[in-house]
């Protein structure tokens, strides 16, 4: 195997690590939304964080090392992986698209449980939004009963409310 398709390999080997790391920690996150502990949110994010800059910064290796490859196999610079597969010999061929093939896995995974994670914080957002939109419209007059047991005008809460 050549150094050069070696090392590319070796970034999108790294850049699947980072991205499965980043799914277990949005695996994290969405237990943290579903058992209501927005505390632990937080301290997800900022390690999703880093991560996120690690793999950016993987990508952009990623960037520049297939361009270098793709000219030494007189392809243009901006050659994807693919195309440099092909044109890679037998077995950098199938090690590239094998890395290639599990490294868009990773991805789809991680933002199949993002776009989850999003929809939970909507959801969570929405009922927020209604249950304070309700207190904040609650009527006023009679037929509300306070806990002194005593009819009482005035704002009535969400819980005094009839139908």
């Amino acid at each position: 195997m050549t150094p050069h398709i070696g090392r590319l390999l070796e970034i999108l080997k790294e850049h699947e690590a980072c991205t499965l790391a980043i799914t277990r920690l949005e695996e994290e996150k969405r237990q943290a939304i579903l058992t209501n502990k927005p505390e632990q949110i937080e301290d997800i994010v900022k390690r999703e964080q880093v991560l996120a800059d690690e793999t950016q910064a993987l990508d952009r290796k990623r960037v520049a090392h297939s361009a270098a490859v793709a000219q030494r196999l007189g392809l243009p610079p901006e050659a994807k992986v693919e195309e440099i597969a092909e044109k890679a010999a037998g077995d950098e061929a199938k090690l590239l698209r094998q890395a290639r093939a599990s490294l868009r896995q990773a991805l789809l995974a991680m933002r199949k449980i993002m776009n989850h994670n999003t929809e939970l914080l909507r959801y969570s957002l929405e009922h927020v939004r209604s249950f304070l939109g309700a207190i904040a419209t609650a009527k006023s007059g009679p037929g509300n009963y306070r806990p002194n047991g005593r009819r009482e005008s005035g704002a009535s809460s969400l819980f005094n409310q009839t139908a």
